[in-house]
């Protein structure tokens, strides 16, 4: 055996001796501190598997925190049921969530046979705003890996291998893995103080800090949009996979703070008009409906400028959904 080939061989094996002695000693806490990592697969798991019980015609919405909003009020999905004999809405939800995470949850929201599908559209959830579907992966079925491998999952960092992987790897050792890891990332920044966040700094900074994201908030509803969007192809995709199961599906462009974009120059009634008929020719063109309310609430009627409403808000919305949910349900084909 060569000089070289021992000294690899050496190395190798300090190098695993290090990465088990670490493991034994600091690896529970580091899991421990890492489990934040999946904290969004979790939630979402939670909410499948807390779909509501019965014999009525379920519902399943999927869309972001919009959805439900910030605070204690009635959704608007409860809304639209209350007034629909024999219809249960089921909410699946999250902050960020978006068309990446509805493809990647087709098949748990399938399994659970909805009468039909409500997605929700929100114009500034797209792009690095919205959440990443990797944690989600392994929930898509080996026969939709062909068509994933030709939708634009790049756009979120997340190569052919890494989808193809998802179904192959076993999770359970993975989450091990990038819990620990992620872990120790977290426990540095408690460590180190160059990476720490200051929490002593004047108030006048806090405040310039929220006029910032405010206006980032905004400026996001404002972006290019094109039937190519990687956002919108997924959209397209995560509709079809409802509409081949037989699924019909309804897309709502949810509402917009029209009036502070308006005051800040990002917005112009044509230009999202042709934006939103982009996403309806993606989405009938998939197979599903389209409504459009993204002018639809006054500005008392949000409650900020992420397009959460309130209790007025959510009025007016199920009043108009219901009868669009309606009469998908009559129609019973998508």
């Amino acid at each position: 055996m060569s000089r070289l080939v021992r000294i690899l061989l050496s190395c190798a094996v300090t190098l695993a001796g290090a990465a088990l002695a670490a493991e034994s000693r600091w690896g529970t806490v580091a899991r421990l501190l890492g489990q934040e990592t999946f904290a969004f697969r979790n939630e979402m798991l939670a909410q499948i598997a807390g779909r509501p019980q019965g014999d009525g015609a379920l519902v399943a919405w999927l869309g972001d925190s919009t959805l439900i909003s910030v605070r204690d009020v009635r959704a608007y999905p409860l809304l639209v049921a209350d007034r629909l004999p024999g219809v249960t809405s089921w909410i699946v939800c999250a902050n960020g969530l978006n068309a990446y995470g509805y493809w990647a949850l087709a098949e748990p929201v399938l399994q659970a046979r909805p009468r039909a599908v409500v997605l929700v559209e929100n114009l500034r959830v797209r792009g690095d705003g919205g959440r990443s579907p990797e944690d989600l992966l392994d929930l898509v079925p080996a026969r939709e890996q062909l068509r994933g491998a030709l939708l634009p999952l790049e756009a979120r960092g997340i190569t052919r291998l890494r989808l193809a992987l998802a179904s192959v790897v076993e999770r359970p050792l993975v989450e091990r893995v990038r819990a620990t890891l992620d872990g120790l990332r977290n426990g540095y920044r408690e460590v180190l103080p160059w990476m720490r966040v200051p929490t002593d700094a004047p108030p006048v900074f806090g405040i310039l800090r929220f006029v910032g994201r405010t206006a980032l908030t905004l400026h996001a509803y404002d972006l290019p949009l094109r039937e190519r969007s990687p956002d919108v192809v997924m959209l397209g995709a995560a509709v079809g996979r409802f509409v081949r199961a037989g699924i019909p599906v309804l897309v709502v462009v949810t509402p917009i703070p029209m009036e502070a974009l308006r005051g800040s120059g990002w917005y112009d009634a044509e230009r999202f008009r042709a934006r939103i008929g982009r996403i309806r020719a993606v989405v009938e063109r998939a197979g599903g409906q389209l409504l459009d309310l993204h002018d639809e609430l006054e500005r008392y009627e949000f409650q900020d400028a992420g397009g959460h409403a309130t209790p007025f808000g959510h009025a007016r919305l199920a009043s108009r959904v219901r009868p669009a949910l309606k009469r998908l349900l009559a129609d019973g084909t998508p």
